[in-house]
């Protein structure tokens, strides 16, 4: 006899541990991003932002210097919040969900997605600064790089997919065309 299934609610499934993963992640990657971007869509950082506030408020406990990050951090948060609110009500048009321009590496990078590469070199860099000043921080920011590269995959693997969508799109409107004017008998 195979033993009692659960309710379908009650499944853990790989795609409800793959969006939690991602929702850590995203928060983790929030935790850095605030100070290295600007510019961030009106929704970025609300869940996240709430995910990144547990979770530092959950570190902060563990050092002082943790502490310290989480007083910074939540200045740059709020200032963050308080452009993406004023971009949006002068009316400027952006994804609500846009992760933010990433001002800092575009110094070093021509396309704003290689900008977003670098920003996990610059995130190490200063991980391996920090160790000697805060062994916590330091393996904070560490654990960022991960985070960073995770989410930056994850918004190249959606971008990619969303325009291979639309090039197949484009060719079924093309053919449904065809088939509407007669030139096209597949069916």
């Amino acid at each position: 006899m195979p033993p009692p299934q659960k309710p379908p609610g009650e499944q853990i499934t790989v795609r409800g541990t793959f969006h939690i993963v991602t929702f850590l992640a995203q928060s983790h990657a929030s935790c850095i991003t605030v100070f290295i971007r600007h510019s961030f869509g009106i929704e970025a950082l609300a869940w996240n932002g709430l995910g990144a506030f547990v979770l530092l408020l959950l570190c902060a406990g563990s050092s002082r210097d943790m502490a310290a990050y989480f007083g910074l951090w939540f200045i740059a948060l709020l200032a963050q919040r308080t452009r993406s609110i004023w971009l949006d009500r002068q009316g400027r048009r952006q994804h609500s969900r846009y992760s933010g321009w990433p001002w800092l590496a575009m110094n070093f990078a021509k396309t704003e997605g290689k900008a977003k590469l670098i920003e996990i070199v610059l995130c190490l860099a200063v991980a391996i600064v920090m160790g000697p000043l805060s062994e916590t921080v330091s393996k904070f920011l560490l654990w960022g790089c991960f985070s960073l590269a995770f989410v930056q995959f994850i918004e190249w693997h959606s971008i990619t997919m969303q325009v291979r969508r639309m090039r197949d799109a484009e060719i079924e409107m093309q053919q449904a065309a065809e088939r509407f004017r007669g030139d096209r008998r597949d069916y």
